[in-house]
């Protein structure tokens, strides 16, 4: 079929361009091949700079992070609790008489200052590491397996709370997946001292 040619085309391509050319190649091809769907076309229209979004949607958050870190200067330390009165945010008021925080990064600035975004990003970042660390080498198969996924999820769920407010049980979805990952460590560092007991 023609998708099996060019999937061998960009394989003869990449082995004398090298891994980052047939990366890109092949993501071309996905990206064509889920155009052609009519649930494909639709993840492509939801894309940054590809995709057909509502133009207004992107202003408005454009909108949002600059007036933000406006406000965010005025008490950059610790936040402010009433920063919702400030006359920027009041701009981004919308019909329904809210003003959605549509980024959880930025409304912990707002709230919490650049000391609460260092600590809930630092959690977050203490978290990936410790779970990078676990030594793949002493892990079976589906552990490993493991620790790819708790990793892959997690770096998704920091992307995609860049885009969404933490409402309803977004928080929850994020802080119980980090202790998830946690547990995980705790268990590996449990299994190495058990082996080490043992041996």
């Amino acid at each position: 079929s023609k998708i099996e040619e060019e999937v061998a085309e960009i394989k003869k391509e990449g082995a004398k361009k090298g891994k980052n050319r047939l990366f890109e190649e092949v993501g071309d091809l996905l990206f064509a091949v889920a155009s052609s769907f009519p649930g494909g076309q639709r993840f492509v229209n939801m894309l940054p700079f590809v995709g057909a979004v509502d133009p207004g949607n992107v202003v408005y958050r454009q909108r949002l992070f600059d007036n933000a870190l406006i406000v965010a200067q005025r008490n950059f330390w610790f936040g402010s609790s009433n920063y919702l009165e400030a006359p920027e945010m009041q701009e981004l008021v919308q019909g329904e008489g809210i003003v959605d925080i549509v980024n959880t990064y930025i409304g912990v600035l707002l709230d919490y200052g650049a000391v609460g975004l260092f600590l809930f990003c630092g959690f977050f970042a203490s978290v990936l590491v410790a779970v990078f660390r676990v030594p793949v080498s002493r892990l079976d198969a589906s552990s490993a397996i493991l620790r790819r996924g708790l990793m892959g999820v997690m770096l998704g769920l920091l992307l995609i709370i860049s885009t969404v407010s933490s409402i309803s049980i977004i928080s929850l979805v994020y802080w119980v997946f980090a202790g998830l990952c946690s547990a995980f460590v705790a268990m590996r560092s449990e299994a190495v001292r058990s082996n080490a007991k043992t041996a």
